[in-house]
């Protein structure tokens, strides 16, 4: 958990601190949004995705974005280059899937209609 003193709000930097520590393949592609710029996205993505999810407005956005960018951040820290936890039962794809069950759970259904 990120301690009060170095959240957004007070002045800390999310995506960078992630983006700053990736050691995979791709981390140069991703050194593309270690920037202020990258933070705000960041942030705002999180904010619509858990907007979404909670309103219940724009679920299909909502688990399609949700499910990018979870796979972005699996390929950030791609435990099969760098070694780590199981490639199949990452947190990321477990996310992911929640996000796209809740899409096509009933209660969405009824929700849209």
């Amino acid at each position: 958990m990120t301690p009060a003193e170095r959240a957004w709000i007070n002045g800390g930097t999310p995506a960078q601190g992630f983006i700053n520590g990736i050691e995979s393949p791709f981390a140069g592609f991703f050194q593309l949004f270690a920037n202020p710029f990258g933070d705000v996205l960041f942030m705002a993505g999180l904010l619509g995705i858990g907007v979404a999810m909670i309103t219940g407005a724009g679920l299909k956005i909502a688990a399609v974005t949700g499910s990018l960018l979870m796979l972005f951040m699996y390929l950030a820290e791609l435990p099969l280059a760098i070694g780590g936890t199981n490639p199949i039962t990452d947190s990321h794809w477990i996310e992911a899937a929640v996000l796209i069950i809740s899409r096509h759970h009933p209660s969405a259904a009824r929700r849209r209609s």
